[in-house]
């Protein structure tokens, strides 16, 4: 909005404008207009005159003795001929020697060989420890593992890691399975032990320690001997015939030599016609040539086809967009495929990299235009100062806007959404005049029907029960 000559400017809550420059004239990142910072460089370190702070130009040459190097010898980078600063260190931060400053070499060692904590390469210190305080056996000074075992596998009150003594005793004498004479398990007090196994060795299952069941099956469903309950052993041979297929001609697997099982179909799944359980081939399609989605082959390719112009288009717009021939709405408007897709899409297409970075460049542009607009959220958290007051808008405030943004054919994501509403708040909007203008522009089209008509005039009296904004 201006008053007379001067511009009056909006700054945001963090105080730029929306060319996002503060009243310096700086942008969040501190450069001005021309891509100068406060101290006169731009984003790559040079000035006006093509020098960095160090006096090189961007081809390493010195600004007063015209070569690679200053008056002391060093290159842009602070580097001599033989690659070291002004303290004896190369850019990896080592001397000649291999060290750092802080006196360790790439390795992090010192020249007594130890790292920063005292510790060798292989993680000992002088006295054989490791940083736990175990030595390169696994024990302690005490003669203890980490665990808290000795040597031999007993701890210090003479139990091993089960909890039994040399001479395979708990503290209650109980053996090693848990049962008393009686079957009675010492943990449980039922028949059963903690894992659920009975005296016997089974456990609920029917699966004993060993994990066969009562005839003999592991869970696996092999016997002791190797054979399956259709006995074939694991590598596929029968017990009986001592071939790869059974009396009745299927192999371990099931199937018979055509590869087809007792059902009648093969390993992926299809019977003779091609045809698996769901009545369809291995391109999805049916008898009557439908897939899934009841398209044919040549539906499909149609879809395709109509899919691929339908990208081609919309990226012919893009390049309108990038030649500032077109602005980023209309191609909203006149276009179902995203920026992002548009960008997968050129990959594909081997388009050129220069266009594919500019689809990136839009792309930023895109989603600001293209973001849903969350009329909940924006009611709990928008302030709009108006004369230094603060004015937070109403439901109705953003329904009218939104019903003159519809009227318009503008868009109605977030970005369009919100500064209507703005400025409809601030008075730089007189929604009424405008929906009322809007009504005579459908009148005056024929192909306009008694709809829209009815929608203006809803948006009117909605405005003047409201006459106006009221704060």
């Amino acid at each position: 909005m201006r008053k007379g000559n001067d511009e009056i400017v909006d700054y945001d809550l963090l105080g730029y404008d929306k060319y996002g420059y503060d009243k310096e004239g700086f942008d969040k990142k501190g450069y001005n207009r021309e891509g100068y910072n406060r101290e006169g460089y731009n984003k790559k370190g040079y000035n006006k005159e093509g020098y960095s702070k160090n006096n090189f130009d961007i081809d390493g040459i010195h600004k007063e003795t015209k070569t690679k190097y200053d008056k002391e010898g060093y290159n842009y980078r602070g580097y001599d001929s033989a690659g070291y600063d002004r303290e004896g260190y190369n850019y990896k931060g080592y001397n000649k020697e291999g060290y750092n400053r802080e006196g360790y070499n790439r390795k992090g060692y010192n020249k007594e060989g130890y790292d920063r904590e005292g510790y060798d390469r292989e993680g000992f210190d002088e006295k054989g420890y490791d940083r736990e305080g175990y030595d390169r056996e696994g024990f302690n000074e005490k003669g203890y593992d980490r665990e808290g075992y000795d040597r031999e596998g007993f701890d210090e009150k003479g139990y091993d890691r089960e909890g039994y003594d040399k001479e395979g005793y708990d503290k209650r004498k109980y053996d090693r399975n848990g049962f008393d004479e009686a079957g009675i398990n010492r943990y449980t007090r039922t028949k059963y032990d903690a894992w659920f196994y009975d005296k016997d060795g089974y456990d609920k299952s029917g699966y004993n320690r060993e994990g066969y069941d009562r005839e003999g099956y592991n869970k696996e469903g092999y016997d002791k001997e190797g054979y399956d309950r259709n006995q074939f052993d694991r590598y596929g041979n029968n017990k009986i015939t001592k071939t790869k297929w059974d009396k009745e001609g299927y192999n371990k697997k099931g199937y018979n030599q055509d590869g087809y099982n007792r059902q009648g179909y093969n390993r992926h799944g299809y019977n003779q016609d091609g045809y698996n359980q769901d009545g369809y081939n291995k391109e999805g399609y049916n008898r009557e040539g439908y897939n899934r989605d009841g398209y044919t082959p040549n539906d499909e390719m149609k879809l395709k086809e109509a899919k691929r112009k339908q990208y081609f288009e919309s990226l012919s717009m893009a390049m309108k967009i990038i030649k500032k021939e077109m602005e980023i709405e209309d191609y909203i408007k006149a276009s179902e495929v995203s920026i992002e897709e548009l960008i997968a899409f050129a990959k594909e297409e081997n388009v050129e990299p220069n266009i594919v970075r500019e689809l990136y460049r839009v792309n930023e542009q895109y989603q600001i235009y293209a973001r849903p607009f969350d009329k909940n959220q924006y009611l709990k958290r928008t302030i709009i100062i108006v004369d230094g007051k603060d004015i937070i808008p109403t439901e109705a405030d953003v329904d009218l806007c939104i019903e003159y943004l519809k009227m318009r054919g503008s868009l109605t994501y977030g970005y369009q959404i919100e500064e209507t509403v703005r400025k409809y708040i601030k008075g730089e909007l007189n929604v009424k005049e405008m929906l009322l203008a809007t009504k005579e522009g459908v009148l005056k089209n024929e192909e306009k029907v008694a709809e829209d008509i009815a929608k203006i005039n809803g948006a009117i009296k909605q405005f003047d029960k409201k006459e106006g904004p009221k704060r």
